[in-house]
């Protein structure tokens, strides 16, 4: 909706798209055993379109925690799936 622009993973150059979600898949679940709210929290984010305050109310936690957690995991998750 809105301005936003339609991308693929064929778009950003990836040869295999089911490649790279069979490994976002296994990534997120690998930092769900690390930090299960953090996780949760960045799904929500991401695949839901949930806002902080949203995800801080369905969490029961701080906006400033769901803040924190989301930089934490979206640098994680980064970092994993660069390797």
């Amino acid at each position: 909706g809105g301005q936003l622009a339609h991308v693929t993973l064929t778009d950003v150059g990836a040869e295999q798209p089911l490649d790279i979600v069979l490994d976002v898949d296994r990534a997120l679940k690998e930092l769900h055993e690390q930090d299960e709210a953090g996780a949760s929290a960045l799904e929500m984010h991401q695949f839901g379109g949930l806002t902080q305050p949203q995800i801080a109310l369905a969490l029961g936690v701080s906006e400033v925690t769901v803040s924190r957690k989301l930089r934490f995991c979206r640098a994680w998750l980064h970092e994993r799936l660069a390797h």
